[in-house]
């Protein structure tokens, strides 16, 4: 289910989305700003009709495990 919402995601939206996870996995030190940004950024993309409630939940997690 993630895949197919990946690859419905804008091209520059897959690139933050990408972004975020890298420096979630590779700045420790910062996973709780990546968490505030992740959130903020996926309830924009769901309120802008873009994703889902649900999809936006599992984008989250993607970018947050």
């Amino acid at each position: 289910m993630t895949r197919k919402l990946l690859e419905k995601m804008p091209k520059e939206v897959l690139d933050n989305v990408e972004l975020m996870r890298g420096s979630f996995r590779n700045f420790p030190d910062r996973r709780e700003t990546v968490r505030n940004r992740a959130a903020g950024y996926t309830c924009a993309l769901r309120d802008a009709g873009l994703i889902t409630d649900r999809e936006r939940q599992l984008l989250y997690i993607y970018i947050t495990v």
